[in-house]
């Protein structure tokens, strides 16, 4: 497929600058006041939020088990003896490193970040996996690389690119989280060198690993011929968040 004309006065890196300004903006629940150069921005982007959520949020048992595989007990938080579990010992072994001095030496499994010292977090890591186990830990993410506790998403698409005005978009990612604790999804849509226009929603975490090629239903796109810019963002239970990842995709109207 080929990448959509940029716009002449306005390339897309000036863009994609705007975008993660913008939903950097909205994701820390701050509003980001935007003129929409379309009625159907609004529209639109509620839609996409809406169907990003949708597609997440459900994440059935047998899907779960097929998404879930790896190896056991790599780089799991608190598994002091690596033997792929966290027992209640190993809990109040790393509960003793944060707050009562122990050498971390007892159990390095807890320094999930490697800074030489044990964090709430970091024990809230710990217990998450004493709860739900550490299958999983280790696994390769659809977008590359070991899943992590930290959200990633990639590949977002187009499709049809070029699009006609007033017909459907098929949108598909990837995305991967160790928790599953996903909890914000932020979108972004604009003109290419206009302001985009952002909005976050709140979403029930699936509680399990995610590590998905999502495809969202057909959208209908009302938009005015252009080249625009879509860009997306997630944060988990934990306040991290993912990179912004952004594509564009072109609206014609055809000729009678």
């Amino acid at each position: 497929m080929k990448n959509p004309r940029p716009h002449p006065l306005h390339p897309p890196g000036a863009w994609y600058v705007a975008v993660a300004v913008v939903i950097a903006s909205a994701v820390l629940c701050r509003s980001t006041p935007a003129p929409a150069q379309s009625a159907a921005y609004p529209e639109l982007t509620t839609e996409l939020s809406d169907a990003v959520a949708d597609a997440l949020a459900p994440v059935d048992a047998g899907a779960a088990a097929e998404l879930s595989g790896g190896t056991a007990g790599v780089g799991c938080p608190g598994d002091c003896n690596g033997d792929g579990t966290v027992s209640i010992d190993e809990i109040v072994r790393g509960v003793a490193i944060a707050i009562a001095g122990l050498d971390l030496g007892n159990c390095p499994a807890f320094d999930v970040n490697g800074d030489g010292s044990v964090t709430v977090e970091e024990l809230v890591a710990a217990v998450r996996r004493a709860l739900e186990g550490c299958s999983g830990m280790g696994a390769q993410s659809v977008c590359g690389g070991p899943i992590t506790s930290t959200p990633k998403l990639c590949n977002l698409r187009v499709a049809p690119n070029p699009v006609q005005s007033g017909s459907t978009i098929t949108i598909s990612f990837g995305i991967s989280d160790l928790e599953g604790d996903v909890v914000t999804i932020c979108i972004a849509i604009g003109l290419v060198g206009g302001t985009p226009m952002s909005q976050c929603n709140s979403i029930d975490p699936a509680g399990q690993l995610l590590n998905l090629d999502v495809e969202l239903p057909g959208i209908q796109v009302n938009l005015p011929p252009g080249d625009y810019g879509l860009a997306l963002q997630v944060r988990d239970q934990t306040d991290a968040a993912s990179e912004v990842v952004g594509t564009t995709f072109t609206v014609i109207r055809l000729r009678r």
